[in-house]
């Protein structure tokens, strides 16, 4: 995956708490990882009428300006130990991607599953704000 060393690449950490605490640096068990990246998506028109509602840091709505495109942040690969799924750590990731897309002003924060990797697929589309 070439894609996970591109200079845009940024990355959220999970190691385990058991081993943090007094242990030094190099024996922290790293038990998952949230790739995500900052880009631009399109904007279908249900979204674009929710989008056009949130002023921008200037005070101006993106109304009538014929934007198609919103920046986003965008998980592209959330991998977890076997232990350490199904026990809420995927989703504090993700809480903490949204957290992270909202400071830097994204106004959704995506996430594309796939059957493979769960029972039929789903898009997952969020608003930061």
């Amino acid at each position: 995956m070439a894609e996970m060393t591109e200079p845009n690449a940024r990355y959220i950490v999970a190691v385990d708490g058991e081993s943090v605490s007094d242990a030094p640096p190099v024996q922290k068990s790293i038990v998952g990882f949230l790739y995500f990246q900052f880009t631009m998506e399109d904007c279908n028109d249900e979204e674009q009428s929710e989008v056009s509602n949130i002023e921008d840091e200037h005070g101006e709505s993106d109304v009538g300006s014929g934007v198609t495109e919103i920046p986003v942040v965008y998980c592209y690969e959330l991998q977890l130990e076997a232990g350490f799924q199904r026990r809420g750590v995927g989703s504090h990731l993700m809480s903490i991607l949204e957290r992270v897309g909202a400071l830097y002003g994204m106004r959704k924060a995506l996430l594309t599953s796939t059957p493979f990797t769960t029972k039929g697929g789903q898009d997952i589309l969020r608003d930061t704000k």
